[in-house]
């Protein structure tokens, strides 16, 4: 009867040198794998000291291998304000008998060698003995990861503005998307990625609510706790959805509030990560250290002989992603179907003839199903114990959802940015069309006028006495509906020059202008209890002929408003705002007005007043509104009925003031 022999049995019985072979090719093998992975692996002893860091490891935190083993790995990647809490950590866990489990998952803030922190995922595993006793960690940076869910919050929260745009979204895209409403927790739209996913037509769909997604044990509880505590904004969640046919799903959930419809609403993004969890669990259960690291830092591994032919590959999103191990094995790279994103072939060749690393090398390939698939591949040579040059090992990634999800970022934002193109132009054309037509009305107008106002002065001058006290008052009624006429002509005329003037830029002094304005208006209609509250110097930027009619007009509606009052008080000043910029503001203590009509308060000939209370073509604020406007600025009001009014507006670029009053 044979006995069966035993692999162990085998290399305690070989000869010394072949054990020490062995154990050479081994480590050889291990040293390949931990310094051709895309990520940094960093090991660590009981006494807390590195004892592998490897090239990963070296351009993601700054240090050089022999720089830091040996060294605390808390003194030298980890943040100050974390280290004591994470030599807690680590002391709990080395005495838990949970960490001889593989796999403990964990996201934290790292420190770079510069002294710039930045965010990690890492997964931790429990090494009992040999080289790598004590904890070894396998590390990813994620800033890129963090900086593009920023990039598609930003690029969502643009999206909002548009329905339509919106809905093309959400209909189109490959990931399921659901709304529902917060209070009744109802669905109001669901996608074809969606239906797809959780099995239900879109009419079921529109019939459940969001805790029918959830298994039947924890749905009670779960919808309890969602209505005694909401989750508004942004948030993220791990949990297990269930399918129309019963099959449990884990997902990973991003929501944000919408406004659907006019309503306030949420929308989700659900993404299902059953297997991707599944396959984890399963490699972290049963594996060894060796398949452990190679699967946490790639999709596949593979090998080639000194001739750069494969003879090895491992990995199981290997048949997915390039051809049966027939068709691969004894061929090389360049043999195979496919073509490099950059560069050549014969580049990359004569790269492998001079043993080089290679990182991040990406092929183009086409799928069975004729779909464009990206492999990004990193490798390193190997050499026997001699030195001699015996071939590659690396690992290999697919990387197709990472540049399709750039594509469609980048087709997103063309698109946003066209239709704004688009819409400005629009836009362009429309205010050109109308101010042509306002300027052609008033000019118009101003014949017919000039006429009707000759003719009346005429016809009081040769027959104002026979046409009696009545004619003569009829008379001047018309002649001062002329001038108001001419007055509004002036007014309309104003108002479409306004936006074919070229702006200059030059420092203006606006205590100046209002101190002009104020003699002008003392001169006209003198009052000998009106004062100007003013800096000697309020200096902005802009447009000298056009800042000196916003201070006209602000200071001679201050000074016509204050006309039924004991006292004319103006104040002219500036402060800063919330954002930091200066705010200039123009007060006065006359008549006031109701906030609750401040919408018409800069419209063109819109009056809050009665011609019998104060005269005026209601135009001057309009025209004021339009000069800050174009300089890029703001205007805004406070006032109430009998307490006076202030008005706000801010010049953007504009010279902090010297001084400033009231």
């Amino acid at each position: 009867m044979n006995t069966p022999t035993h692999p162990e049995g085998d290399l305690l019985a070989a000869p010394l040198d072949d054990v020490q072979h062995a154990l050479l090719e081994s480590e050889l093998r291990y040293r390949s794998l931990v310094d051709s992975a895309f990520d940094a692996i960093i090991s660590i002893d009981d006494g807390n000291l590195i004892t592998e860091f490897n090239p990963s490891a070296e351009a993601m935190f700054g240090w050089a291998r022999r720089q830091v083993i040996g060294r605390d790995l808390c003194e030298t990647i980890i943040p100050p304000a974390l280290r004591e809490a994470h030599r807690r950590g680590l002391a709990r866990h080395r005495d838990s008998p949970e960490t001889a489990r593989p796999g403990t998952r964990m996201e934290l803030s790292a420190l770079h060698s510069s002294g710039r922190e930045f965010p990690i995922e890492l997964t931790v595993s429990r090494v009992t003995g040999g080289t790598l006793a004590g904890f070894t960690a396998v590390i990813r940076d994620v800033t890129a990861r963090r900086a593009a869910e920023a990039e598609a919050q930003l690029l969502a929260s643009h999206l909002k503005a548009s329905e339509s745009q919106y809905r093309s979204l959400f209909a189109d895209n490959p990931q399921p998307i659901y709304v529902y409403d917060p209070q009744s927790l109802s669905f109001l739209a669901v996608n074809a990625a969606a239906v797809a996913q959780y099995g239900y037509s879109e009419a079921e769909f529109l019939q459940l609510t969001l805790p029918d997604l959830r298994p039947e044990a924890e749905r009670a509880a779960w919808k309890r706790d969602v209505m005694n505590r909401p989750y508004p904004g942004q948030q993220r969640h791990d949990s297990r959805h269930q399918r129309k046919n019963g099959e449990l799903l884990e997902v990973e959930s991003f929501a944000n509030d919408i406004v659907f419809h006019g309503r306030p609403a949420r929308v989700v993004l659900a993404i299902d990560v059953t297997e991707h969890r599944r396959a984890a669990r399963d490699l972290l259960r049963s594996e060894a250290r060796f398949r452990d690291l190679t699967e946490l830092s790639a999709d596949w591994f593979w090998e080639q002989d000194e001739n750069f032919r494969f003879v090895g590959m491992k990995g199981s999103p290997f048949p997915l992603l390039v051809p049966p191990y027939s068709t691969i094995l004894g061929k090389t790279r360049w043999e195979l179907p496919g073509t490099p994103a950059q560069g050549t072939w014969a580049e990359h060749r004569r790269m492998l003839e001079r043993h080089e690393r290679f990182r991040e090398f990406e092929v183009w390939r086409t799928g069975e199903d004729g779909s464009p698939l990206v492999l990004s591949l990193s490798g390193a040579p190997v050499f026997d114990e001699n030195g001699r040059f015996s071939g590659y090992r690396g690992v290999g990634r697919d990387i197709t959802r990472r540049r399709r999800a750039e594509q469609e970022v980048e087709r997103l934002n063309a698109e946003l940015e066209e239709r704004v193109m688009r819409r400005t132009s629009e836009l362009e054309a429309v205010n050109a069309e109308l101010e042509a037509f306002s300027y052609s009305i008033a000019h118009d107008l101003r014949s017919p006028l000039t006429s009707i106002d000759g003719f009346s002065h005429t016809l009081g001058e040769l027959y104002g006495e026979v046409l009696g006290d009545t004619g003569r008052h009829y008379l001047g009624r018309i002649r001062a509906g002329v001038q108001q006429m001419s007055d509004l002509t002036d007014a309309m005329l104003s108002l479409a020059r306004l936006s074919r003037v070229t702006l200059r830029s030059e420092r203006v002094d606006l205590a100046a202008l209002a101190r002009s304005t104020m003699a002008q208006l003392q001169e006209a209609q003198p009052r000998s209890d009106a004062t100007l509250d003013a800096p000697e110097h309020l200096y902005a930027r802009g447009d000298p002929r056009l800042l000196a009619q916003i201070i006209a007009n602000l200071v001679g509606n201050a000074w016509k408003f204050s006309g039924n009052k004991p006292e004319t008080r103006i104040t002219l000043a500036s402060r800063t705002g919330e954002q930091g910029e200066t705010v200039y503001y123009v007060a006065d203590r006359g008549a006031g007005f109701d906030m609750a009509y401040s919408a018409r308060l800069f419209g063109a000939f819109q009056r809050l007043h009665t011609a019998s209370e104060f005269e005026g073509t209601g135009i001057g604020l309009a025209l004021v509104q339009k000069i800050v406007l174009r300089h890029g600025g703001r205007i805004w009001a406070d006032s109430r009925p009998g307490c006076g009014a202030t008005f706000f507006f801010t010049l953007p670029g504009e010279p902090a003031p010297t001084a400033a009053a009231g």
